[in-house]
């Protein structure tokens, strides 16, 4: 599998704004005593690795080249006549940037922490965004299939009989096909559809989905999907990430959307 690298320059969007590198720190560029937008803009580079510095390429250039994109395009209008799927569309410029054996595999506009915009390039490019929810609920994990002293054992604390609670957060990913998104309508109905059924319930005892369906983070994602994906404003998702801890998430998807356990699920932990 190449090695990526991915590099994020951080600014402040004013038209008379410098744009020049000064470390890249995390107050940003181009900033001031005004109010502006603070967006952050990624680029991940493929290549191969240098064997003797050991880097794929300097993050110096990548930096120069962000710059160089927000000081010639962005910061060209006035951030109220932008889009986020426009600017982000501009990126393709950074693909030129870069000569010899380094190719630009993705760029992302982060314009929250909560909110991305991610353009990725290949054979079918394909212009995706990812916004964060939240909700807390109560779960128990515990199988009938086993004793009690076998629940115990697998899950611990997680098996308490009156269950515990998670702060979850839920990320959605849709594909965005044009720049008139229509953000309200895909947050009103992320909320509708799974965040007023969640939360402060409790997944075992208030949720039908969860009677027979032990509510574990995989679970979790998996049913989100699901509610999700039977909607036909959802029928471009592309996946749902649910995060039960800061350090334990799982992404489902399932492109052929159908509801047999045979989806991609996955459970990553990071430390």
């Amino acid at each position: 599998m190449p090695t990526t690298l991915t590099r994020e320059y951080r600014f402040f969007l004013r038209p008379d704004g410098d744009y020049t590198v000064k470390g890249n720190s995390w107050s940003g560029t181009a900033s001031g005593m005004s109010v502006a937008p603070f967006l952050t803009l990624r680029a991940t580079l493929t290549g191969p690795v240098d064997l003797v510095t050991g880097y794929l390429i300097n993050i110096q250039e990548i930096d120069h080249a962000l710059a160089e994109l927000v000081q010639t395009v962005y910061a060209q209008r006035r951030p109220a006549a932008w889009t986020y799927v426009d600017m982000l569309q501009e990126s393709h410029r950074l693909r030129e940037s870069f000569g010899g054996a380094f190719q630009v595999v993705a760029t992302e506009l982060a314009v929250s922490p909560f909110l991305t915009f991610r353009l990725d390039f290949g054979e079918q490019e394909m212009l995706t965004i990812s916004q964060e929810f939240e909700f807390s609920a109560a779960h128990r994990l515990d199988c009938p299939t086993m004793s009690a002293e076998e629940n115990q054992r697998y899950f611990g604390k997680c098996n308490h009989p009156n269950g515990h609670g998670h702060n979850y957060v839920v990320a959605v990913t849709m594909q965005c096909r044009d720049a008139q998104f229509p953000l309200a309508e895909f947050e009103a109905n992320v909320k509708r559809l799974v965040i007023d059924r969640f939360d402060h319930q409790h997944l075992n005892l208030d949720l039908p989905e969860f009677a027979d369906l032990n509510p574990s983070v995989e679970n979790i994602a998996r049913v989100v999907w699901d509610l999700l994906r039977a909607e036909p404003f959802f029928a471009d998702l592309q996946n749902v990430r649910v995060y039960e801890t800061p350090k334990t998430w799982a992404d489902y998807h399932d492109s052929s959307a159908n509801t047999d356990l045979g989806g991609s699920k996955t459970r990553t932990t990071s430390s």
